[in-house]
């Protein structure tokens, strides 16, 4: 038996921006578990620990390791040209069942106001992976650049994440 197909679950939505044609999210690398083509406003919801202490976003075809200096001092949301990390709590400085994180997605046709802290980020490949070395979730858009905006409720051990996505 496939654990995989038992896993699979797929649901559609439908576009009605053209910005967004094509944008779908799809939960673990190896579950290929597809949600559909993401409408306006649609949104993806996380909530599990982060062992690495960190969410972790790039490009699917990033070929560049991962070059982050998180010893900078600066925070919550770290970026260069190639990866951004939000800094969340770590799981492993917790006890068991307090280290969830939560992590809510959108995408949406333009930048929203009151999230404090934004990235421009390339997305030649038209796929964004979201999450960390044990799991994570591929967001695909339109290939292009995009602005990633964060809003956190904690600078430095961030237990709730909100990321809205959209075109430049």
């Amino acid at each position: 038996m496939d654990r995989v197909g038992d896993l699979a679950e797929k649901r559609t939505l439908f576009v009605r921006e053209s910005d967004l044609v094509g944008t779908s999210f799809r939960r673990g690398r190896n579950l290929r578990i597809m949600s559909g083509v993401m409408a306006e406003d649609q949104r993806m919801r996380r909530v599990r620990p982060y062992y690495w202490g960190a969410i972790y976003i790039s490009d699917a075809d990033c070929d560049t390791g991962f070059d982050i200096d998180f010893h900078n001092g600066e925070g919550p949301v770290l970026a260069t040209a190639t990866n951004v990390a939000v800094l969340v709590l770590h799981a492993g400085t917790v006890d068991e069942g307090a280290a969830d994180v939560t992590l809510e997605v959108r995408v949406t046709s333009q930048r929203v106001d009151g999230f404090p802290y934004e990235v421009a980020f390339e997305v030649p490949s038209g796929r964004l992976y979201i999450g960390d070395a044990d799991d994570s979730d591929e967001v695909a858009l339109r290939a292009g650049r995009w602005l990633l905006q964060f809003k956190v409720d904690d600078a430095v051990e961030a237990q709730h994440v909100d990321l809205v996505i959209s075109p430049i």
